[in-house]
């Protein structure tokens, strides 16, 4: 019998790092994310909407297995690609890859201080979402 409940919007996503202060530096400073007042909780970001991100101490997530088509672990839409990486290297960030075009966006990968895999994605037209 198929369930009639829904769950809501995404409201809190977390990301683990065992440096956590390198991470919160990489996701304000680089990412360019505002940093909201966290006292006595983990490091969270307001990336709008009511959507935040969580810098969580632990053990970032687990590599892939060797073959498999590498997925991020978190992606964030740009509005100019191009201008995004430059923004990247001039940070000395790698790129895990070069550009990759799909059908209706653009797409590079890299990972941030903790290894997570991160995306930063341009779709055609204005920004989805």
């Amino acid at each position: 019998m198929a369930s009639h409940f829904q769950a809501g919007r995404l409201v809190i996503f977390g990301l683990r790092a065992e440096d956590v202060p390198t991470a919160v530096h990489f996701y304000q400073d680089v990412i360019g994310l505002r940093l909201l007042p966290h006292h006595d909780h983990p490091p969270a970001f307001d990336l709008g909407g009511g959507t935040y991100l969580a810098i969580v101490k632990g053990p970032p997530a687990p590599e892939q297995e060797a073959g498999e088509p590498p997925f991020p672990v978190v992606t964030f839409a740009v509005e100019d690609l191009d201008r995004a990486v430059q923004h990247l290297q001039a940070h000395n960030v790698e790129l895990s890859a070069d550009v990759v075009a799909g059908k209706q966006e653009r797409w590079v990968m890299f990972r941030d201080p903790a290894g997570n895999l991160v995306e930063f994605v341009q779709f055609d037209g204005p920004l989805q979402g």
